[in-house]
Formats: C-alpha cells, sequence, structure tokens
C-alpha cells in the first residue's frame, strides 16, 4: 500500500471514531418492554441509566367539557402532566358505556389489564373482589383521612382495602316544581327558604301534607311519581324507604336487611300513599324515565330522583321551550322519619389501580391519578361535586351548591355489594308485587331479602 493510500485510510478512521466519540456523549433512546411492562428509555451518559415509565388508564367520558369530543380533555391532561414528568409516558383509551365493562373483563381474564380505569364502585369494588386490583390505603395520608368523609371512603372499600381513590360524588335527591305548590297553595309546606334550616330537612309528615296539597287542589297534576317498571332509578325508591330508618344492607355486605321492622314501615307508607292517590297511577308500570319525563312536562310535582345533571338537562328543556310553563325549580331532600337528618343516594366517582405486578406501574399510576383528583377543574369537568372538603364550594348557582353541600349524608346504596346487578334485578318485581296487592310489604321485603341475600353469597 502507498504512503498516500495509508494515509488516507488513517484520517479516514480518525474521523470515524471522533464521530463515534461524539455520538456517544448524546442521548440514546430505546422503547421497549422490560419483561414487567416497564417501557424503558435508556439515556447512556457514563453508567447512568434512567428509566421512563409506561402507564395506560382507561376512561369512560364522565368528564363533559363544552366543545370538545370525548377524549380531547383527557389528552390535555395527560400533556400537561407528562410535561412536568417526563420520566412516565401515559396511553389512554376511551370506553364506550355499553362496551366498557365487557372490555374490562376480557382485558382481566386475558392478563391484558390497564394500569387503571375511571368508573364507581359498582364495578370497581367487584374488580377488587377477584383479586386483580391494588390496595390502595397507601395513597392516603392522615390528612386525606380528615379530607374526605368516611361515608365517602366507605363506597371505595372491601373489607379494609381501599380500592378506589374517589374524586367527585353526585348526589341523586328529588326535585319540586315551585310553581305547582305554589298554585296549590301549599308552597309554604315546601322546607325552602328557611335560614334555620338550610339542609331543607323535612318529616315524613311534612312530605305527606305537602303531597296532599298537590293532590287536593290541582287536577291532572300527580304529586309524585313512583316506578316499578324496570330496574332503573331503583336505589332511589330503596333510599326512600332507608330514610324510615332501615338500611338496605348489613355492615358486612353479605345480608339484605332492608326487610327489618322500619324497611316494612317505609314500603307500606309508598302502599297507602299509592291507595290515597299521592303517587301517580300506573306505578307498577312506569319507569323512573317517566318519572323524569312527567315531571318535566308538568304531569308531577315532585321528582323522587333527580342531580345535577338533570337540572342541566330541565334547563335546556325550559330554553327550548319544551318543559311545562312557569316551571320553578328547586332541590329537596327525601323526607326523613325524624325530619333532623337524612340518608342520600349518591354516586361517588373514582380512579382503580390494576395489580399487574409491578410495583413502579403502581407507583406512577398513583402519582398521576391524585394528580388528577386534587384539582378542582377536573371536579368541575365531570359537572359533580368534589369529595374533598378542602375545595369548599365549586359552584356559584343556588341549587347546585345546596347539591353539594347534601352530599355530605351519602348512605350505603349497596353498590359494592356482590353481584350488584343480579340483586337489584330481583328489587321491581317484588315492588310491582306490592304494589298490584299481590304480596304486603312484608312479605315483598322478605321474599327480596332472602333470595338477594342468596345471590350477594354465591361465589
Amino acid at each position: 500500500m502507498s504512503k498516500k493510500l495509508k494515509l488516507i485510510v488513517a484520517l479516514t478512521l480518525c474521523v470515524v471514531m471522533i464521530a463515534s466519540l461524539f455520538a456517544g456523549c448524546g442521548k440514546k433512546t430505546n422503547s421497549g418492554t422490560d419483561g414487567t411492562g416497564t417501557d424503558s428509555t435508556t439515556t447512556n451518559q457514563g453508567d447512568t441509566k434512567a428509566e421512563k415509565t409506561k402507564i395506560t388508564f382507561w376512561f369512560y367520558p364522565r368528564y363533559v367539557v363544552e366543545g370538545k369530543e370525548n377524549g380531547v380533555y383527557e389528552q390535555e391532561l395527560i400533556d400537561a402532566y407528562v410535561k412536568e414528568n417526563p420520566n412516565v409516558d401515559i396511553e389512554f383509551e376511551m370506553l364506550a358505556w355499553n362496551q366498557g365493562p365487557e372490555k374490562i373483563n376480557i382485558a382481566i381474564s386475558s392478563n391484558a389489564m390497564p394500569d387503571s380505569v375511571f368508573d364507581y364502585p359498582g364495578r370497581i369494588i367487584g374488580y377488587g373482589a377477584q383479586g386483580v386490583l391494588a390496595d390502595l390505603n397507601f395513597m392516603f395520608t392522615e390528612e386525606d383521612r380528615k379530607d374526605i368523609p368516611q361515608s365517602i371512603l366507605d363506597h371505595c372499600m372491601l373489607g379494609d382495602k381501599i380500592y378506589m381513590y374517589p374524586t367527585h360524588i353526585s348526589p341523586v335527591i328529588m326535585g319540586v316544581n315551585r310553581k305547582l305548590f305554589r298554585d296549590a297553595g301549599v308552597e309554604d309546606l315546601l322546607p325552602l327558604d328557611d335560614p334555620n334550616n338550610p339542609d331543607r330537612l323535612w318529616t315524613i309528615d311534612q312530605f305527606q301534607k305537602a303531597l296532599e296539597g298537590i293532590r287536593d287542589n290541582l287536577k291532572n297534576v300527580a304529586p309524585i311519581v313512583f316506578y316499578a317498571g324496570n330496574e332503573q332509578g331503583d336505589a332511589s325508591i330503596r333510599m326512600f324507604i332507608q330514610n324510615f330508618g332501615a338500611d338496605f344492607v348489613n355492615k358486612e355486605h353479605d345480608k339484605v336487611v332492608i326487610n327489618s321492622e322500619a324497611g316494612v314501615k317505609g314500603l307500606q307508607w309508598i302502599l297507602d300513599a299509592y291507595k290515597n292517590g299521592l303517587i301517580a297511577k300506573g306505578a307498577e308500570s312506569l319507569t323512573s324515565t317517566d318519572a323524569l319525563d312527567m315531571f318535566t312536562q308538568g304531569a308531577a310535582a315532585t321528582c323522587i330522583l333527580f342531580g345535577p345533571g338533570n337540572m342541566n338537562t330541565l334547563n335546556k328543556a325550559i330554553a327550548e321551550g319544551k318543559a311545562a310553563e312557569g316551571f320553578d325549580f328547586a332541590f329537596v331532600p327525601q323526607p326523613s322519619i325524624d325530619g333532623k337528618s337524612v340518608k342520600v343516594e349518591a354516586q361517588v366517582i373514582g380512579y382503580c389501580i390494576f395489580d399487574n405486578k409491578d410495583q413502579k406501574r403502581i407507583e406512577e399510576s398513583a402519582k398521576f391519578i391524585e394528580y388528577l383528583a386534587k384539582d378542582p377543574k377536573n371536579v368541575l369537568a365531570s359537572g359533580a361535586f368534589p369529595v374533598r372538603a378542602s375545595m369548599g364550594q365549586l359552584y356559584d348557582h343556588p341549587e347546585l351548591s345546596y347539591a353539594g353541600n347534601i352530599s355530605r349524608y351519602v348512605a350505603d346504596t349497596g353498590y359494592t355489594i356482590n353481584n350488584y346487578a343480579k340483586v337489584r334485578a330481583l328489587w321491581y318485581p317484588e315492588l310491582q308485587a306490592a304494589l298490584t296487592g299481590a304480596k304486603t310489604a312484608k312479605q315483598a321485603l322478605d321474599d327480596f331479602a332472602a333470595r338477594a341475600t342468596e345471590v350477594i353469597n354465591e361465589k
């Protein structure tokens, strides 16, 4: 080889070595799964190595923001978080209401679970019972436990394990059309506008007198609508019975106890009110949708199941001229036996963490959940109310402020019992039988409690 050629080769090798040296000082990203499900991004700077954890969140469309399609708000939340936390990658998927539960069940059976799902206790606690969720007790400080009422945390627990991190709560109480009570001359019988009664509490007797005022003074208007056409809205009817001093299930959640003396008294009141014209005719075949429609159209003065979302729908109907003329809406709680306290039906919503046998993914999922849960704007995006007392009032509207305050009376609806869906399907046939006179109040509740308890204890 000539000296000139040797010189060219030597210079070429020097250039290659220098280029390699500079390349080694830069960042090299390798995207791959390390066997535990943690995606790693490796940065070579000497002997240092930083891992980037990948987590997956599945959302039902519970965040509703005007002008944004489903998934847009969720992506914005993720982008903002990842910008501040570059050590984590977050993938997400939007679930359809009618397909989400099946998709999750398939993911569980095939061991291909996401890291978290945004849902309610009726399903999440069921996943916990299957042993596929992480216990979230580690996420709650002493301050958290003081900030979130125990009655709300109870909705998130199975035994002593916490399987759901609550973010917001949506109460289901009652609505009244003040105009109809005013037209009947009995508006003063409603528990409204009393500074000494900000929670608007009232007794069964006071409630009955108000309904009698509608019955006796207005034609073609039902005082209230009850329904037994199907299982939808069933918890509101049971909660009415619970406000006579009954419980739906025992504390261990292995027995239905609504057939107690107080429970029988509550159902008997419904049957007597039905016979006496205080409840709309045809209750045995009416549905919760009928109750809402009749209320909107002014055919009923009171609606037994009404929440913030229903109020928004009503306001839209009023604006479009599709509601009764002069509609004047207000929230009231269900009446109670003593009028000093009340049991409120509510849906608590939050996040769970699936146990994918990767502690790092659990930790990073928990951090993202806390980031989401502690921002008031995300509560507002849900259209519901905060579970944390420290967030205070988020709404200026007086009726929404009231609904948020009354949420502190949330009671056990039984959402977290085993086989809840099967149990609720047993309810309305027994209520139908009682309303038609085929069974007494005691017979109907005894039969329901016996069969429902069997279903709860099925494996």
